[in-house]
């Protein structure tokens, strides 16, 4: 078990934002990076468990969870690199889900002396623009919000990720949906509280154009049922950074370290020992 003396919770000032995080454990650094439509407590079936054998890091991104989201114009892989700075971090393994995947990304391009490898699940940030069907999605979330109905914008989200193309919510661990609903509520209520929130910065040239640049070792993570928009982007991460993994989670759509914590954190595990990290 990793030395209670380790472990932290606290709140980081960074670039002008207030950034939640938890610290734990000892070893090779891993830091986890949560999915959109999550916060950091997504990662609760791996952060304990990550950390017998590694010092691991799990914060909510600006605008996310217990982290505000202030006026003004940010680059979350900017927050990253100074939250590393704030707790003495000087190089980490990237463990990045969906959203995070483009931060991960970013990261490993602009910052490349601080990340010694990525770990990539289920992440769009291959692609240029979304498929017809992701933008709908988008936008019946959207209207739903527009017209107050928050439960329907969190329930579309469920169904369109949690659930994914392929199954309807009857197949999916009632639990599984439930967490993320308590995640995923609270970041369309803060739209409303938070009008005047900051956007972030455009990063050019954009990453699916510098995927051949990244190089450290990279593993990919895939939902077999994940939306098609996604699987596609990992098949075009797979193809285009030199010498990544894939591994397929069956039966798992947008989210396999909720729906299959133990053969998600076994392959990444495996991943980080055959590398030496």
């Amino acid at each position: 078990m990793p030395d209670r003396s380790l472990s932290e919770s606290g709140v980081a000032e960074i670039n002008g934002a207030r950034l939640a995080y938890d610290l734990a454990g000892e070893g090779p650094v891993l830091v986890l990076m949560h999915a959109g439509i999550c916060d950091r407590q997504m990662w609760d079936d791996q952060f304990a468990a990550f950390a017998r054998n590694h010092r691991v890091l799990r914060y909510d991104v600006r605008g996310f969870g217990a982290s505000n989201l202030p006026p003004g114009s940010y680059a979350h892989h900017d927050d990253l690199r100074a939250l590393l700075d704030a707790l003495a971090i000087e190089r980490a393994t990237l463990v990045a889900a969906s959203m995070a995947g483009g931060i991960a990304l970013k990261t490993a391009l602009t910052y490349p002396e601080r990340v010694n490898a990525l770990v990539l699940s289920t992440t769009g940030a291959a692609t240029a623009e979304p498929t017809a069907a992701v933008r709908q999605l988008w936008g019946d979330a959207d209207a739903a919000y527009e017209t107050g109905d928050i439960a329907k914008a969190v329930e579309i989200e469920l169904r369109g990720w949690v659930d994914g193309p392929h199954r309807s919510p009857a197949e999916v661990d009632a639990a599984v949906r439930e967490r993320v609903r308590v995640m995923n509520a609270p970041l369309w209520e803060r739209i409303a509280d938070e009008p005047d929130a900051g956007e972030e910065a455009e990063f050019a040239p954009p990453v699916h154009e510098r995927l051949g640049e990244v190089r450290v070792p990279t593993l990919l993570i895939v939902g077999e049922l994940d939306q098609p928009y996604i699987v596609g982007s990992m098949e075009r991460l797979a193809t285009t950074i030199p010498g990544a993994e894939t591994v397929v989670v069956r039966g798992t759509a947008h989210l396999p370290s909720m729906e299959r914590p133990v053969e998600f954190n076994r392959v990444v595990l495996d991943f980080l020992e055959r590398r030496g990290l």
